[in-house]
């Protein structure tokens, strides 16, 4: 008996992301497996003793198809540890072919007449003979040429156009004779295209092409051919047997699927089983649906493929797409032509996705989002690109240099033509990526730009203000969390944008409205000189350095390799000040310190700082606008306290108010008060805190991350003038800054994370804020909860489905109380909308 191989162990790369987490056999074509039509094709031509050559997810093929008799034929496995190539698997299985055999590609769709070429290859005697097809682009296949005996005296896989010299491509489909086996090494990667056939027609061995007049092939090469397969089975084009039953002409329905009255169903179309359309949705023409899923009122899906236990929200559109399994696709959400989303993604509320977006598995994209760009790396493609300190992301998975591009491209169309804009970063490798990336989609839009190189982010801010620039953009990778990149982005002031100017940005990189400029209109890159003179010169200007001269200060400093390194040595050489400096030289092959070697490192200044009976320890972040400040005793001064501290600090001459965020200490309004002064808060992030700087005029504003503003001298954080006010403090008052320290109101503060799913989150705030109603409450960034004993802030993350919860209190005991009373009350909100 005839007996046939399966070649299946291809991974399908150009089908990607539906082959992410199947093979391309697996891959469903009108609800069934690719496979599953060429093994019902070998049955339909008595071929029912079927060997399966395995590779890529072996495991999905055997589960499904068994030993065959569910589909009755008889099916034997070979699995190969590495890729052996087309004819390398064949050799693996050689002992199971002992007469004439077929090959078949496990992932190509056909209705060859199989008995007809077996009868071909017989009668020309053939030891190999190749089935052949007709197309119009051939250079992405092999192609033969005959002679007048079907006789094949030419062979070239995958030419080139000036290569080409027929249009008679390899349809991956063989009849062989056992006997060519002999010429295919044992155990070593061989396959039919490159070194087989090249090798008959060098021998003179018998290979014939059989030409398929007639007959349908597709190689379901690309997303668009798998697209237009299912059109021409629609169509009628090409017969195959549909397991779901005809309703109507044209119209497939299978066991169990529920077409509720008032849905529209326009064929071409099939159904899976238990499938159910909601009343008044459209579903087709041109279009298949998977078993178990929902199509909800209002939704039109038209020429679209939608696989197995898919979700379609209520008025959603979908045209001329692809959705794998288990995805939710949400309400008024539009996927556009040839966008294909992998398995068990969750697309948004109103979200779009553009034509030909390809979004890998298992993402989550934000209600209200445009999608522009294929989504293959990270969990998420959010609403909204900046956060509350930036734009930040994993590099090269969230945020890709490609990204970056675009990101530099949406900076100039916003800015507009004719316009200039510096830019700087710190020193690490990954900064210089993403810098470059953006610096060319900025001249791409025709912006002048002054490219800073290595500098601090309050430099950076100073040269723009100083100089007349009409904006900026730091990028800086994070010391704690090393593969994380963020990007700063300020005004002509020097001050980070408004949220209004960050949504303009967004909404360029996501609709692509970018102006891209023609060559004589491409922006110019110019490299500034003593770049750094004006801030220093301003600086020093701003503060008493004659006190500080005059007091000899001992310090030890860590620049931590970062761009602080550019200038606080400069500085201090004008200070008269007994400096320890370490880490002081900026290196691209340093590698950020990482959030687990920064308390050690933390320890080794303390250390420092008490042996040589220095006045403080300063330590930079790596853009020099954040500080951690250690005591004369070596003592860390936590960011609450510190806050607070340099809160006293510049209300010393200056009665006025200060900025904070939701989250910050009491000690802050503690200190504030007893010094004549008000205190606003406002939401966390580094745009709201400088926003109400300006706003409310006030002398100072901070967070507890150990960011500090001083309007005297620029709105924006400042870790170098920070560190300058401080020691100018200590000169005019002699007072040690433990002393200082130890005066500091006394709180607790402790937090908590609960993971909240994103689309739960407003129906928790809702139904918590109704749990309070008897509370006083305060709903500026958060809900923040005044108890008799302290305070609660229930505070959602902007980009992650978490919720902090903060607590704090004069006492531990009662800030721990306040943290459970709350995790409880939440837990049980949560459990009840569950």
């Amino acid at each position: 008996m005839l007996k046939a191989v399966i070649m299946a162990g291809g991974e399908g790369t150009r089908l990607r992301p539906l082959t992410s987490n199947r093979p391309k056999p697996m891959v469903p074509l009108c609800n069934k497996p690719i496979m599953e039509h060429s093994v019902n094709l070998l049955r339909e031509h008595n071929v029912k003793d079927i060997i399966v050559t395995l590779y890529y997810l072996p495991s999905l093929i055997v589960n499904y198809f068994g030993d065959g008799s569910a589909f009755g034929v008889s099916i034997k496995y070979s699995v190969e540890r590495s890729p052996l190539g087309t004819a390398g698997g064949i050799k693996k299985v050689e002992d199971l072919l002992d007469d004439t055999f077929i090959v078949i590609s496990g992932d190509v769709f056909t209705n060859i007449n199989l008995t007809d070429i077996v009868r071909f290859h017989k009668k020309k005697g053939a030891l190999v003979t190749i089935a052949l097809t007709r197309v119009t682009d051939p250079t992405e296949y092999g192609i033969a040429l005959l002679d007048d005996e079907f006789r094949i005296r030419k062979f070239l896989e995958k030419p080139s156009w000036s290569e080409v010299f027929s249009n008679l491509v390899n349809m991956g489909i063989y009849v062989m004779e056992p006997d060519v086996l002999r010429l295919i090494p044992k155990d070593k990667k061989f396959d039919f295209s490159r070194d087989l056939f090249p090798l008959l027609l060098k021998k003179d061995e018998a290979l014939y092409g059989y030409v398929a007049e007639g007959s349908y092939w597709s190689d379901l090469g690309n997303h668009e051919q798998y697209l237009n397969t299912h059109y021409d089975i629609l169509d009628g084009k090409v017969k195959i047997p549909i397991e779901e039953s005809r309703a109507e002409e044209g119209v497939f329905i299978g066991e169990g699927a529920i077409i509720e009255d008032g849905a529209r169903i326009e064929p071409p179309v099939i159904i899976g089983k238990w499938t159910r359309v909601r009343r008044g949705a459209k579903v087709g023409p041109f279009t298949v649906i998977g078993p178990f899923t929902i199509v909800e009122e209002g939704a039109r899906v038209s020429r679209s493929v939608i696989w197995d236990h898919v979700y379609v929200g209520s008025n959603a559109k979908i045209r001329g797409a692809i959705i794998a399994s288990n995805c939710k696709i949400g309400e008024g959400a539009a996927i556009f032509e040839e966008a294909v989303v992998g398995d068990e993604c969750q697309v948004g509320n109103y979200a779009i996705i553009r034509a030909r977006v390809k979004i890998w598995p298992f993402k989550v994209i934000d209600p209200y989002t445009m999608v522009s760009m294929n989504i293959k790396w990270g969990m998420k493609w959010p609403r909204t690109i900046f956060g509350p300190w930036g734009i930040e992301g994993v590099v090269n998975i969230e945020l890709t240099p490609e990204l970056a591009t675009r990101i530099g491209l949406a900076i100039g169309t916003w800015l507009g033509r004719g316009k200039a804009i510096a830019v700087a970063r710190d020193p690490y490798r990954s900064s210089r990526m993403i810098k470059r990336a953006i610096v060319s989609g900025l001249i791409a839009s025709g912006l002048k730009v002054y490219n800073l190189r290595i500098a601090p982010t309050p430099v950076l801010r100073h040269y723009v203000r100083s100089m007349g620039i009409d904006g900026g953009v730091m990028v800086e990778t994070s010391v704690v969390r090393p593969n994380v990149v963020k990007i700063k982005v300020f005004n002509k002031e020097g001050v980070e944008i408004d949220v209004a100017d960050e949504r303009r940005i967004e909404g360029i990189v996501q609709k692509e409205e970018y102006r891209r400029v023609l060559s004589d209109e491409i922006g110019e890159i110019v490299y500034p000189a003593e770049f750094t003179s004006p801030y220093i010169k301003s600086s020093l200007k701003a503060i008493d350095v004659k006190a500080i001269r005059a007091a000899e200060l001992r310090i030890v400093i860590d620049c931590l390799s970062g761009s602080s390194s550019t200038v606080i040595p400069q500085i201090l050489d004008r200070l008269n000040v007994d400096v320890l400096l370490m880490n002081s030289r900026t290196d691209d092959n340093a590698v950020p310190l990482g959030i687990c070697n920064m308390p050690k490192n933390l320890d080794t200044i303390s250390s420092i700082v008490k042996t040589l009976h220095a006045d403080m320890g300063i330590v930079f972040d790596e853009d020099a606008d954040r500080i951690v400040v250690i005591d004369d005793k070596g003592r860390r001064i936590p960011g609450d306290l510190a806050l607070a501290l340099f809160a006293h600090i510049a209300l010393e001459k200056r009665k006025g108010t200060i900025v904070v965020p939701s989250t910050a200490s009491r000690a802050v309004e503690e200190i504030a008060y007893s010094r004549g002064g008000s205190v606003i808060r406002t939401k966390t992030g580094a745009k709201y805190v400088l926003r109400d700087i300006v706003r409310h005029r006030a002398v100072f504003g901070g967070e507890e991350r150990g960011t500090y503003a001083f309007p005297e001298f620029q709105v924006g954080f400042d870790g170098i003038y920070s560190m300058l006010k401080l020691m100018e403090y200590m000169a005019h008052t002699g007072e040690k800054l433990s002393k200082l320290y130890d005066s500091m109101p006394m709180y607790f503060m402790l937090r908590r994370e609960v993971k909240v799913p994103y689309e739960r989150r407003g129906e928790l705030l809702r139904l918590l804020l109704e749990e309070l109603r008897e509370q006083e409450v305060d709903t500026v960034d958060g809900i923040k909860v005044l108890e008799a004993i302290g305070w609660v802030l229930i505070h959602p993350r902007p980009d992650e489905p978490l919720v902090d919860i903060y607590a704090e209190s004069p006492k531990r005991e009662d800030a721990e109380v306040l943290i459970r009373k709350y995790l409880t009350l939440i837990d049980g909100i949560i459990k009840g909308v569950s």
